[in-house]
């Protein structure tokens, strides 16, 4: 509809937009974006993906696919791809979410972390606001305490500063959120 707006982020290396990122505060550019333009335009906010744009797509698309999420409903997926309500074959390849059509005509949208409800998306923003806002006051604090997710030492280009102790690193837990309460994720919100 007229009243939604999504947000495309192209990429040439690789990207994942999964709510979980922004869980962690590892990829909030798409979130902060999306309530940008939502709030400016007033707007719905309907999707925040990364497009992956390279040499070498395989014939069925999947290097094109887009890794991010969307509103989880029949309208959002065939706003995306008119193919879906036409019944084409392959019709929403590229998109984070997973389409069934019933024999009725009904599309049935799903996709764990990726087709969310408005109330959800709603959620992730406020929640990726909140982390972006919390580290701004670190950074005006002066804040620069080691506290990469686990992993993270492997690939920083400031490893050698910190000695790239792996003792820094902090899993990934569900129970602990960097900042406040995280939105909810479940399908069925």
């Amino acid at each position: 509809t007229d009243k939604r707006v999504a947000v495309f982020d192209y990429k040439t290396g690789a990207a994942c937009g999964a709510p979980a990122e922004i869980y962690f505060g590892k990829k909030l550019q798409l979130a902060i974006y999306l309530k940008a333009a939502a709030k400016t335009y007033s707007l719905e906010p309907a999707a925040a993906f990364y497009v992956p744009v390279r040499d070498g797509y395989t014939a069925a698309g999947k290097d094109f696919s887009y890794k991010g999420f969307m509103l989880g409903d029949a309208v959002a997926v065939t706003e995306f791809d008119r193919g879906v309500a036409a019944g084409e074959e392959g019709a929403a390849g590229f998109l984070p979410v997973k389409v069934k059509t019933a024999a009725d005509g009904e599309i049935k949208v799903s996709g764990s972390g990726s087709a969310l409800g408005a109330k959800q998306i709603s959620e992730t923003l406020e929640y990726a606001e909140k982390v972006a806002a919390a580290a701004l006051e670190d950074v005006y604090r002066g804040t620069v305490a080691r506290k990469p997710l686990k992993g993270g030492c492997e690939r920083c280009v400031y490893r050698e500063v910190c000695a790239g102790r792996i003792e820094y690193e902090r899993a990934y837990s569900k129970d602990v959120t960097p900042y406040g309460a995280a939105p909810s994720v479940s399908e069925d919100e």
